[in-house]
């Protein structure tokens, strides 16, 4: 349904309402992985998997259909990550480097200058670069996916967004908060024992300002 309500809108380009935005956007957020614990993990040694920060930034293409709907399409560099902490001695942690395309519906409320806004859809990302901090002294708390690159560099989220919106004479301001759950497992079954779910999880702020490109 998303990607038929998303040609209904493009192919609508004859429309009076049509514009087109195009600008940058710069963010900070939180992410972790988000685990599902197994028997096998519930009986095991509990891992506090806890947030780490990273930037979120780039490109945004915006593109209105009508007056307060459109789509919104974001070419970023993402960090995600996470931080594990078997105990009080032992410290894991590991960032992961993305290059991030979210495919978002647009919708804005409000006045002529100054809106409420609602984002939603999927983002795909790739994995370009990870590194790893590890401070583990008991070999017992080792896991199989130390050392080791992640098994999926492709990753699916969805992502959904709340913010405000502000037309000035020279573009769009815009602020939004969203968050993101991923849809695919960062780990493999055999390296990420105990777990049956290894997915990004993301809190988020982003602010963005854009050009109009289509003055009519």
């Amino acid at each position: 349904m998303f990607l038929i309500s998303v040609c209904l809108q493009l192919s609508a380009r004859e429309n009076s309402n049509d514009r087109f935005f195009v600008g940058v956007n710069s963010g900070l957020g939180v992410s972790r992985m988000n685990v599902d614990l197994s028997i096998e993990g519930m009986i095991a040694v509990s891992t506090d998997y806890s947030f780490i920060s990273g930037y979120n930034g780039g490109l945004v293409f915006l593109y209105y259909s009508e007056p307060n709907r459109g789509i919104q399409l974001e070419l970023n560099f993402t960090q995600r990550g996470w931080d594990e902490k078997p105990d009080t001695m032992n410290f894991y942690s590991r960032r992961i480097n993305y290059i991030e395309l979210p495919f978002l519906s647009h919708f804005d409320i409000g006045g002529k200058n100054f809106r409420f806004l609602i984002i939603g859809g999927p983002a795909a990302s790739y994995r370009i670069s990870e590194s790893e901090t590890i401070n583990i002294n008991n070999d017992e708390l080792i896991k199989d996916y130390y050392n080791t690159e992640i098994d999926n560099k492709f990753a699916l989220d969805l992502t959904f967004g709340l913010g405000v919106t502000r037309l000035t004479r020279h573009g769009i301001i815009q602020l939004d908060f969203r968050f993101s759950q991923g849809m695919s497992n960062i780990f493999s079954e055999s390296k990420a024992k105990g777990l049956q779910t290894t997915q990004n999880q993301f809190f988020g702020v982003k602010l963005s300002y854009l050009l109009n490109i289509d003055k009519r």
